[in-house]
């Protein structure tokens, strides 16, 4: 890669400087764009068709035929408007998620019977003067991205307007240099997500290790030679011989906390904890926490959320994300499908309740128990028909130190690869954006 000999002003700030030979236009010059109207119902007289639909954009950056798994249905005249073929861009225009705004994919199968849906613009280049993966690949640059959301509007659905989008510069590099520019982002993209791919297969053999651990031990114990016996309990199978097997609500406290009703909401005041506060990587984030008035306070001593509480979600599409507290130093309540669980008596370990909830022990049963009833929530009725497999209180605590001390050099492993992984991202978003903006020349045998 190198410089090109000479530049001129883009007359655009966030562009900057351009090779001298090369184009500012504007989207509208260079793509024909279209926002679709179809949605997945019915009507008499429309024909059912494949449709791409929001979520096939945000987890498919390109778009094959074996991507698109749903059905929109219209009239012969709107699939005319709003079919898809190979080399078009597909846009989401609008978003709750304002990370979301404008991604886009590039459809590189050939798709006879594909529309696509709400939410979504469709870009067709012109093809005189834009090949469409170059397009593909400004519209992906990291600036691009970051002048769409600025030209964002909205509160709850935020989003980019056709006319903006319309609007918006666009590069035109000469032909020959737009093929150059595209060989070579492939080649580099795909180099740098293969690395990606194998770093994130890294990062899940290492949860499966951790998880592994987990259950190894809160079953079998750390003495390999201990004599084992039946714990009664098909799916356990063989426990230390010293070990007992217990119903879940006669050893484990289980609390739930206030139902809150929007009128209790206040603009400051007390946090609340609610399943959304329960973060997946297991801490406590009281970020958008809803808040009750401070005078409040004594009406919910009871259901006060301390250090080391042992917190679940009980209710939901993330039903079993447990955390352990760490420090907390303001009054903070629990939302009522927050579970809370603490032992009942002094033989029983806190942070062993804690590592014996992580484990599939506990969450297995607890799926076992929603798919028997269907209903995507846990209770105390549940809970008091699980077990839990105790062993005395020396080996809970042993058993503490070490899951503290493996699980911590795993996470440790799991950050570090995770470190490696969005560095490999910036750099990925940092060389096409070089690329396509014309700070680096590059030719066909880079």
């Amino acid at each position: 890669m190198d410089k090109y000999e000479s530049y001129k002003s883009s007359g655009v700030e966030w562009i900057g400087n351009i090779p001298i030979n090369w184009i500012i236009t504007k989207m509208k010059y260079g793509t024909q764009i279209v926002s679709s109207s179809i949605d997945k119902k019915e009507y008499e007289g429309y024909e059912k068709h494949l449709i791409i639909h929001y979520n096939d954009v945000i987890k498919n950056k390109k778009i094959y035929l074996n991507h698109i798994t749903e059905f929109g249905y219209c009239n012969n005249s709107q699939f005319q408007s709003f079919k898809v073929l190979k080399g078009d861009i597909i846009l989401t225009k609008d978003s709750m998620d304002i990370k979301n705004i404008c991604d886009s994919s590039i459809v590189l199968d050939d798709l006879d019977n594909c529309v696509f849906g709400y939410h979504l613009y469709k870009l067709t280049s012109n093809k005189n003067k834009l090949i469409s993966n170059f397009l593909y690949y400004f519209l992906n640059n990291k600036n691009t991205k970051n002048y769409f959301l600025v030209n964002s509007n909205g509160t709850t659905i935020i989003g980019v307007s056709k006319t903006s989008l319309e609007n918006t510069p666009l590069i035109l590099p000469p032909i020959y240099e737009q093929l150059q520019i595209v060989q070579f982002l492939d080649n580099k993209t795909e180099l740098i997500d293969k690395l990606i791919s194998t770093k994130e297969r890294k990062i899940t053999l290492l949860k499966e290790q951790r998880i592994s651990l987990i259950n190894q031990v809160v079953t079998k114990g750390l003495n390999p030679n201990v004599k084992m016996k039946d714990s009664g309990v098909e799916w356990i199978g063989e426990i230390p011989e010293h070990w007992v097997t217990l119903g879940f609500t006669k050893i484990i406290k289980i609390r739930h906390g206030y139902q809150f009703r929007e009128y209790d909401f206040t603009d400051e005041g007390i946090k609340i904890v609610k399943i959304t506060q329960l973060d997946k990587e297991g801490y406590l984030n009281l970020d958008n926490c809803s808040f009750i008035n401070d005078n409040r306070l004594g009406e919910f001593e009871r259901i006060l959320i301390k250090e080391n509480d042992v917190l679940m979600c009980l209710t939901g599409g993330t039903i079993g994300k447990i955390i352990k507290v760490g420090k907390v130093t303001e009054p903070l309540v629990q939302n009522y499908r927050v579970g809370h669980f603490s032992p009942l008596n002094k033989n029983i370990s806190n942070d062993y309740v804690f590592w014996y909830m992580t484990s599939s022990l506990t969450t297995s049963q607890m799926f076992s128990e929603i798919r028997e009833t269907g209903q995507p929530n846990i209770g105390m009725e549940d809970f008091g028909k699980m077990k839990v497999i105790l062993p005395p209180l020396s080996e809970q605590i042993e058993i503490v130190k070490l899951l503290e001390l493996k699980t911590k050099e795993i996470d440790d492993l799991v950050k570090l690869e995770q470190k490696k992984i969005d560095l490999l991202k910036e750099y990925r978003q940092s060389l096409i954006s070089e690329v396509v903006t014309g700070k680096l020349k590059v030719t066909t045998d880079e």
